[in-house]
């Protein structure tokens, strides 16, 4: 299995002992790429863009589902594994595992990444609610107090200290308490790591990867 790790569009070189346990790593250098496939830097993250969000999404959901179980902890302190999660801390650890930076607390995640209406939910999104004790949030009157992060359109992860763990729970039953639906965007100046999907392992280097890319450019897809 390879991954692509970016940061700040400079090559990365990493020894395997010190590899994430979960994650490996690919070195690629962007501006090597713009030279080889003759394509401005701008081009170049909009096509890695998408495809980050792509990969990011099939890893996501896998590492989210074999989080439910964790015990519940209110402030609980993050760690890979998580021993104890709180609602907020369960969304972090998901994205952190992706290389993606959300804030600490349920209030400051609401304001990241893009508002979206409830029939544009996908997978990846994240849904909050008003909760027992929201805190105040000027786009959102009722308060936010809790997040969930979506499985798929029908289906998220959580916890409280009702459910004293990580459970899945069916949106349909608790359509009552939304105040919002958000979509975090994965950009190349965030991201650090991405684990490829099965289709895609057989990457062995850089250049496959700008095959990859070279491919994207043909098509001009927006990949979701």
């Amino acid at each position: 299995m390879y991954v692509l790790k970016c940061s700040q569009y400079k090559t990365l070189l990493i020894e395997r002992e010190n590899m994430h346990p979960t994650f490996g790593f690919l070195a690629f250098d962007p501006f090597r790429a713009c030279q080889n496939l003759n394509l401005s830097q701008k081009r170049l993250e909009e096509i890695l863009t998408d495809l980050y969000c792509r990969l990011i999404v099939w890893n996501l959901v896998e590492l989210a589902e074999s989080f439910i179980g964790v015990p519940y902890e209110l402030r609980a302190e993050l760690a890979y594994p998580p021993k104890t999660l709180d609602c907020a801390g369960l969304v972090k650890t998901i994205f952190a595992c992706a290389g993606i930076w959300l804030p600490r607390y349920t209030v400051l995640q609401a304001d990241c990444g893009q508002e979206i209406k409830a029939a544009n939910l996908s997978t990846g999104d994240l849904i909050f609610f008003k909760g027992k004790s929201p805190w105040a949030h000027p786009k959102y009157p009722p308060g936010v107090g809790h997040v969930g992060f979506m499985l798929n359109p029908h289906e998220y992860v959580h916890t409280t200290s009702q459910t004293q763990r990580v459970v899945k729970n069916c949106l349909e039953t608790t359509k009552a308490g939304v105040v919002a639906y958000r979509r975090i965007h994965a950009r190349p100046e965030n991201v650090a790591v991405v684990q490829l999907p099965k289709e895609l392992w057989y990457l062995n280097s850089p250049a496959e990867l700008e095959c990859v890319i070279r491919s994207q450019v043909k098509t001009s897809s927006r990949l979701q």
